[in-house]
């Protein structure tokens, strides 16, 4: 597998795949690491679930400025750019003093990352074609979405065994080590920008926002990224309550692994079923593991399944997600990804303020609110995105 010229186009994509997942990881890492940050810093549990708010909405913010910046000047000094960042906030991070100065840099680690996100699949679908594009997407997509998972793994066992601060430290380091990698085999896309300003850009946006299908979209991710981060929020002081120890709260968050990794096949299931199909199935996937979860017993194994159908539900229906965006989005995909990012992660960071104004409602009832959340996200899909036609005016 090659792109137009330089290195093939497999280790390219494998490494922009992991240091995808390394970008967005600190926005899913904190999730366990919350009770040690509350104690570090002697706050209340819910004011350190905040952390999660303040690196996502800056993530999201971000990209509304970094995807369409990328529409109008390029891609890869905007993507080694906020990697090179990232990594470098990330080693701040770690020495963080005080909870004030912890959470300032939580807020300039997200805006670092929204460099990467949006403006990464557009490279893609620049750099490449047919399906060297399809299964690039799919891969990438991939690492971003499996973050949220192998993130909350590595900062659990990593904090366990090292303190949280290590988190942060190995995070940055591995990107570092990307960053270099990355200035080797990344080159900017073949593409004529010139007549492309940021203004330009925006209008186009502009223009596209006003489409249906395109607003849908958006409101879908928001539901998604927004149940994922909830779900997990709350998940593990549901089964600490039923008496689950570390080890066994690692478990359960490793078994949805296996089904978020399954979404490498979403580009061959993208090509022959189409990508709206593929986000459907996920929507119902996802409704499955919602309804299983809300029929909890107490029982390791069966929340553990649960947890896996719920997880792999999210994953295909974002992965297929990014290629809807990006079709609809025609020439200012990159702008079109970026609202998406920013509306998801929006979403996302605002999961923790959902988190502490359900807090007494109980696990069983927060899981039927996100079923509902599904099943609404479902029927808007299959009634308003009929095609993947582009719907963008030219920028």
């Amino acid at each position: 597998m090659r792109g137009t010229t330089g290195p093939p186009a497999v280790v390219a994509i494998a490494v922009l795949a992991v240091t995808g997942a390394l970008m967005v990881g600190p926005l899913y890492g904190e999730i366990p690491l919350v009770p040690a940050l509350a104690h570090t810093f002697g706050i209340d549990p819910h004011r350190a679930g905040y952390t999660v708010l303040a690196f996502g909405f800056a993530y999201a913010s971000a990209c509304l400025f970094f995807g369409p910046l990328s529409d109008a000047v390029g891609r890869r000094s905007i993507i080694l750019g906020g990697v090179a960042a990232e990594a470098l906030l990330n080693l701040a991070t770690a020495a963080a003093p005080t909870f004030p100065v912890f959470l300032a840099l939580r807020v300039a680690q997200g805006a670092a990352a929204g460099a990467f996100g949006p403006v990464v699949l557009g490279y893609v679908i620049e750099r490449y074609t047919g399906a060297v594009r399809a299964t690039a997407l799919a891969v990438i997509s991939t690492g971003l979405i499996a973050a949220g998972t192998i993130a909350q793994l590595d900062a659990q066992a990593v904090a366990h065994a090292y303190g949280w601060r290590a988190f942060p430290i190995s995070t940055g380091v591995l990107e570092l080590i990307a960053l270099l990698a990355l200035i080797g085999l990344i080159q900017e896309p073949p593409v004529d920008r010139r007549g492309r300003s940021l203004a330009r850009v925006y209008r186009a946006e502009a223009a596209l926002v006003r489409q249906p299908a395109i607003i849908c979209t958006y409101l879908i991710g928001f539901g998604l990224y927004g149940s994922f981060v909830l779900f997990f929020l709350v998940l593990g002081p549901h089964l600490r309550h039923l008496g689950f120890g570390e080890s066994q709260l690692l478990i359960v968050r490793a078994g949805a692994l296996p089904g978020m990794l399954l979404t490498l096949v979403a580009g061959p299931l993208e090509r022959r079923f189409t990508a709206r199909r593929v986000v459907l199935a996920g929507l119902a996937v996802e409704l499955v593991g919602l309804g299983w979860s809300a029929l909890d017993t107490g029982d390791g194994s069966y929340v553990s399944v649960a947890t896996a159908v719920f997880a792999c539900g999210i994953a295909f229906a974002a992965v297929a997600m990014n290629t809807v965006v990006t079709s609809l989005g025609g020439v200012v995909r990159g702008s079109a990804l970026a609202f998406y990012a920013f509306v998801s992660f929006t979403g996302a960071s605002f999961a923790p303020v959902a988190e502490s104004a359900l807090a007494g409602a109980g696990f069983r009832v927060v899981v039927l609110i996100m079923a509902a959340l599904a099943a609404l996200s479902l029927v808007a899909m299959a009634a308003l995105v009929r095609s993947e036609e582009p719907l963008a005016p030219p920028a």
